[in-house]
């Protein structure tokens, strides 16, 4: 049986990932314990040590981890990278030695946001310090003769409420009468994260190198996205009004300014993977439905 590492285990994104790979996955934890994770600390730790306390060596790490919040990334650009560049490099290589497939996770934060539908073979061109690092990243492997596995997906989403889920965090807001101010120009590509952990798992398996878009079909903005859950929370709780507006990315505070269309296109991981994929009208509507706000989808 084929074992996968799961490097930052405790994360949205590695959550789903190993409950999707069962008994064949092996999860690390920092600051958040969980049950059967590995303690590891990606700054000082090694693989070679991780890899001890697992029955046999995996035949893929998924490195899931770093400094993902871009604010946080514009404000310590040294003390980011030296985790999301320079640590990843060292970590990468000792999987390299040790025969470990290296699976990681980039994001649409690639691009410069001026425009959507962007595909694989296009040229980088970020506008922000994460999205520089992980521009960086995908250019060092990729410049590498030893096989990697890229991923860059896009908004990451579930009916989870305690995560950085997008639609269980607004369930959430418009249950509770929280104004709720979602940009109308802000455009993404979500795919729920259990589909994105499926997907994974199955270009990891199927032998699969190389770079690959693993995100929705269907592109939203985030109003848009935001007004599909309103609704449906008013169909199935008339008494609920969700108080959201309208506004400009460029209205909410950042650090630097956010891309605005990071849609991708997913023809390329279509060629590869059949399965069918949760729509954000059917998730949406699961939510909605749920009293306590998550559903069988979170």
């Amino acid at each position: 049986m084929a074992l996968h590492l799961v490097v930052g285990g405790s994360g949205f994104l590695g959550r789903a990932l190993l409950r999707a790979l069962g008994s064949r996955g092996y999860g690390t934890f920092c600051a958040r314990p969980f049950t059967g994770g590995l303690s590891f600390d990606s700054r000082r730790d090694t693989l070679s040590a991780l890899v001890k306390n697992i029955p046999d060596c995996p035949t893929h790490v998924y490195f899931l981890h770093g400094v993902v919040n871009p604010d946080q990334c514009a404000r310590d650009p040294g003390g980011s990278r030296s985790i999301n560049v320079t640590g990843m490099q060292r970590l990468i290589m000792e999987a390299r030695d040790l025969g470990i497939t290296p699976v990681y996770l980039s994001t649409d934060y690639v691009f410069d946001g001026s425009r959507g539908g962007r595909t694989e073979d296009e040229p980088t061109c970020p506008t922000t310090e994460y999205g520089r690092q992980k521009a960086e990243m995908e250019a060092w492997l990729q410049n590498s003769e030893e096989p990697s596995l890229i991923v860059r997906p896009s908004k990451i989403v579930s009916a989870e409420t305690d995560t950085h889920s997008v639609i269980g965090q607004l369930a959430v807001e418009f249950r509770s009468g929280t104004v709720v101010r979602a940009a109308e120009d802000q455009i993404f590509s979500p795919m729920h994260v259990d589909d994105i952990a499926k997907v994974l798992i199955e270009l990891a398996e199927a032998g699969e190198t190389g770079l690959f878009h693993v995100a929705g079909e269907v592109p939203f903005s985030r109003y848009d996205l935001s007004r599909l859950l309103a609704d449906e929370i008013v169909k199935t709780s008339p008494n609920i009004v969700p108080n959201l507006s309208r506004c400009r990315l460029a209205e909410i505070p950042f650090v630097e300014t956010r891309p605005l269309n990071t849609s991708l296109s997913v023809a390329k991981m279509r060629r590869t993977v059949s399965a069918e994929f949760v729509s954000m009208p059917a998730l949406c509507a699961e939510v909605a439905a749920a009293k306590n706000g998550r559903s069988s989808l979170a």
